[in-house]
């Protein structure tokens, strides 16, 4: 003890204070008389207050202990769930609500995750809810349907928050509530609406009795169907008899008496009723008898609808029904009228298809023939079609025919155009073919056309002999080519007159006018001075000059010397100067150094290149033509382009358009082409091709 209080003297003794001299200034003698008292004193105070605090810190912990009490039962047993989540969906936390809701214990539920107690349908949605929540800090609602031990389903709303716990790690708080009972609520009122909305649409009322206690309940459009306001409608025994007619009356009884002896419990008969305006309305009331253990009737329920629409239809359907089977004998007699008159348009249409000329049959889908004509089956005969005369070909699916002059090239191509037009593919097909005999060879013409519309598919094949023509076609055409051969004969000869007459003009006649030139010229200087003889022989001399240039431009139009002597590139340069001379439309040449033609190609392509300027300065009106000569593949390619008003096709196809017609015949007789029509501008281009070995 005295150790402790000389510690306890030494501890508290103040700083800067001498051991000897006490503070009221007693000596050092009187000290340890008076430190031991007062130092006991303080630790009895300093107790007494330590005393206090732990009595305090002691009510604090209970108080502690009991909200911690409060709270883990307020937690385990809240009406709702509550969970604690990690941020991968895992449950750490779990009150017991939450667990009976899930319909599991505390350890098969920590530590697995939430997806698991979700619907697979829903888990979608769960996992898109989860990372929204977490990214989030404001709480979000979520329904979704969980499961419940053994399979069993319910109807959950998820109200969760995002927080950051310890080490900073995310977690999920959620509240989940029970919201199945909710659902059904919500389900039985949309039910109740639904129902309420086809009780609206119905054209008619329902009514309940219950016989116990003797009310009856009836909708609001029972007496919409009655034909009685509201306020006047208060059915009960009297007032059906009032309203009811009385016919019907006797006959509703049995109905409603034999269901109730025979248990049929349904019931259904029409009656008419009085309505408030005086007139009779139908109904039909259908109703059901319920009854108890026992077999006594408790109640009758029913639906009353108005009929009255469809009983004025039915009698107007009656009266429709009197009227048709009215329609019906004048119809039956207009029919028979017409089956005859249809029997004898099927004779007569018989007898004209008999009495062409031309061989005809009718294939069906199958490629049988199931009609033919009197020429057709005459025609079989002479061609040895024996099977053809009979019933049809026993082959009609290869062929619907046998030809014996035909090949199997021939045979093929007929079948496969028959097997396309059944097929719909086409439309037609046609053939020409010959059949040769020693007596001489026949031509024929086939064509089969399918009926149009979307019926049953029929073909019909038609053959007629065509040697006449044949043989009227192959004269034209040898006519033609005579006449064409005769017209370029003609034509040769004309160049060939044309360069003779342009020779006897140039040589005879321009040698004949340049010597009576140079005699007027000598006679003129020997003359002695005259002045009027004088004048009259210059006058003679500009004469013979003007008859020179006649004879050079006529002989030069006949036939270009220069297109002999210095060849074809010389000689168009030399028109095409002459023509821009002569009519003032500016012309631009593209032309090879030299090209090599025969003496009639080179005619040829100067004739054609003479005859489209001269159609360029008479007909189009244009300022500029671009003639462009080239050789490209071994032949000779001129364009001429002019930028007039164009060509139509009409005027191409005019039958008085000789210059065309010269020369294409031209071109053609050179193995050549000529092609006419509008230019990228509107304007005329030729376009003349000529092989270089022409």
């Amino acid at each position: 003890m005295s150790a402790l209080q000389n510690d306890g003297a030494q501890s508290i003794r103040p700083p800067g204070e001498q051991a000897g001299t006490q503070p009221d200034g007693t000596s050092g003698a009187d000290a340890p008389r008076r430190m031991p008292d007062e130092l006991l004193h303080e630790l009895r105070v300093h107790q007494v207050e330590l005393e206090r605090q732990n009595e305090a810190l002691h009510n604090v912990r209970l108080s502690l202990e009991d909200a911690r009490d409060r709270y883990v039962d307020l937690f385990e047993f809240a009406p709702v769930g509550y969970l604690t989540l990690t941020r991968q969906g895992t449950i750490d936390e779990i009150n017991l609500t939450g667990t009976n809701l899930l319909g599991a214990e505390r350890k098969q539920v920590l530590g697995r995750r939430f997806a698991h107690f979700v619907l697979p349908e829903d888990r979608d949605r769960w996992h898109v809810y989860l990372v929204d929540v977490a990214k989030h800090s404001g709480s979000r609602d979520c329904e979704l349907r969980l499961l419940r031990g053994e399979g069993a389903c319910f109807y959950a709303r998820l109200n969760g928050i995002g927080v950051t716990s310890t080490a900073d790690r995310i977690a999920v708080r959620i509240t989940l509530t029970d919201i199945s009972e909710q659902k059904r609520m919500e389900a039985l009122n949309e039910s109740e609406l639904r129902l309420r909305m086809a009780m609206q649409a119905m054209s008619g009322g329902i009514y309940d009795w219950d016989r116990r206690t003797g009310s009856l309940y009836w909708s609001s459009d029972l007496s919409q169907v009655c034909g009685i306001a509201p306020r006047d409608f208060r059915p009960d025994r009297r007032w059906w008899r009032q309203r009811v007619h009385p016919e019907d009356l006797r006959l509703i009884r049995p109905v409603i008496v034999s269901a109730l002896k025979t248990r049929t419990n349904q019931f259904q008969v029409e009656y008419r009723i009085r309505h408030e305006d005086g007139r009779w309305g139908y109904v039909a009331d259908r109703g059901q008898i319920v009854r108890d253990a026992t077999g006594r009737v408790v109640r009758v329920v029913g639906a009353m609808t108005d009929i009255t629409a469809s009983k004025h239809a039915e009698a107007a359907l009656l009266r429709l029904n009197d009227a048709l089977e009215e329609k019906v004998v004048e119809r039956t007699a207009e029919v028979e009228a017409r089956s005859q008159a249809l029997a004898e348009a099927e004779r007569f249409a018989r007898a004209t298809i008999d009495s062409l000329s031309s061989s005809l049959c009718v294939l069906d889908e199958q490629g049988r023939i199931i009609a033919t004509n009197r020429t057709w089956r005459e025609w079989a005969i002479g061609t040895g079609d024996r099977v053809a005369r009979a019933r049809g070909c026993q082959d009609c699916r290869a062929t619907p025919f046998r030809i014996p002059c035909w090949s199997a090239e021939t045979a093929t191509s007929v079948h496969d155009a028959i097997q396309d037009l059944l097929a719909r593919k086409r439309r037609t097909f046609s053939l020409e073919y010959e059949c040769r005999a020693p007596a001489g060879s026949s031509w024929f013409e086939m064509h089969v056309t399918r009926f149009p519309g979307d019926g049953a598919v029929r073909l019909v094949v038609t053959h007629d002999e065509i040697s006449e023509r044949k043989r009227a076609a192959e004269d034209q055409k040898r006519t033609a080519e005579r006449i064409k051969q005769l017209g370029l004969h003609l034509e040769t000869l004309r160049e060939q007159q044309s360069a003779m007459i342009a020779r006897e003009l140039h040589d005879e006649l321009g040698a004949t006018l340049t010597m009576l030139k140079l005699g007027l010229a000598t006679t003129a200087e020997e003359v002695a001075s005259s002045e009027p003889l004088h004048t009259k022989l210059y006058g003679l001399l500009e004469q013979a000059d003007a008859a020179l240039r006649v004879v050079k431009r006529v002989s030069s139009s006949l036939r270009p010397a220069t297109l002999d002597t210095l060849g074809l590139i010389a000689t168009i340069r030399w028109y095409v100067t002459q023509f821009s001379r002569n009519t003032g439309i500016a012309t631009v040449l593209r032309l090879p150094e030299y090209v090599r033609l025969s003496q009639l190609g080179n005619t040829t392509v100067f004739r054609i290149i003479q005859e489209g300027l001269t159609n360029v300065a008479k007909h189009s009106g244009a300022s500029k033509v671009t003639i462009n000569a080239r050789k490209h593949d071994g032949a000779l390619i001129v364009r001429l382009v002019d930028n007039g008003s164009g060509i139509t096709e009409s005027d191409l196809q005019r039958p008085d358009s000789f210059g065309l017609m010269g020369m294409r015949e031209r071109a053609e007789h050179l193995g050549g082409t000529l092609s006419i029509g509008s230019g990228p501008d509107k304007g005329t281009q030729l376009m003349l091709r000529i092989p270089l070995d022409s």
